[in-house]
């Protein structure tokens, strides 16, 4: 399991261990880090994916917390490896920017930053599929 030492982003994670505690956010973080704009549901149900990776207790806690709410789950930073996966499911351009990121572990941001890449040096890089919608994937 991550720790928190390895979060680039250690504001966006304080935010979430602030709800559930660092060790069910590292939980979280290494679960779905990289999403941007991760629906908060108020009351997680009984299918959730925070209640299927968290628990109902804290899934509750960070619905009572960030409820109603978009978060941007952090990841660490460990993508240098993966560019030439990424590079080829980029062109391939059957998955969206999400997908890609939760497959091979980066951040959208990163997806994205790599699509902008390859256009700048004058690749035909096709269109993201349809993006994820946050709250409709089973981890």
């Amino acid at each position: 399991m991550s720790d928190r030492r390895s979060f680039p982003n250690t504001a966006q994670f304080r935010r979430i261990a602030d709800a559930i505690g660092d060790e069910k956010a590292a939980l979280l973080c290494d679960a779905m880090g990289g999403l941007e704009g991760v629906y908060v549901p108020k009351h997680p149900g009984e299918k959730n994916v925070f209640r299927t990776i968290l628990g109902t207790k804290s899934a509750q806690r960070l619905g009572d917390t960030l409820g109603g709410g978009r978060i941007d789950i952090p990841r660490p930073h460990n993508g240098v490896y993966k560019k030439p996966l990424i590079f080829d499911a980029i062109l391939r351009g059957e998955k969206s920017n999400a997908a890609i990121a939760l497959e091979y572990g980066v951040a959208q941001r990163y997806v994205r930053r790599l699509r902008a890449q390859l256009r700048s040096i004058g690749c035909q890089v096709p269109a993201a599929a349809r993006p994820l919608r946050p709250g409709r994937f089973t981890v």
